[in-house]
């Protein structure tokens, strides 16, 4: 759980950084053109995104890759970043049982 939760918080910050650069460069530029999630991939590791492709469309189901997956990459960085990271977090945090009372054994 702690291993899920620390995960969480590394991509979540991973996206607020992209969200700064996007930022930098929307001042700079004067223009708004978030980095979107497969070109940040791609940027990362090509040849990790190539062999995702491969094994969703051979191994796994085809439409999953045009159907879904296409439109995952073509979504904003941070959003997806942050999304994820949140999600993971809220996940694998602690849940703390309520407390309950005593069971007293049943008279007979």
């Amino acid at each position: 759980m702690i291993f899920g939760r620390l995960v969480g918080w590394v991509l979540f910050f991973a996206g607020l950084s992209v969200l700064a650069h996007d930022a930098i460069l929307w001042r700079e530029s004067g223009r708004w053109a978030p980095l979107l999630f497969g070109q940040l991939w791609y940027d990362l590791s090509a040849p990790s995104l190539n062999f995702a492709q491969v094994v969703v469309q051979r191994y796994l189901w085809p439409p999953l890759w045009d159907g879904a997956i296409v439109r995952l990459l073509l979504c904003w960085a941070f959003a997806v970043l942050m999304a994820v990271g949140a999600l993971l977090v809220l996940v694998c945090r602690r849940w703390r049982r309520a407390p309950t009372a005593p069971v007293s054994p049943r008279p007979s």
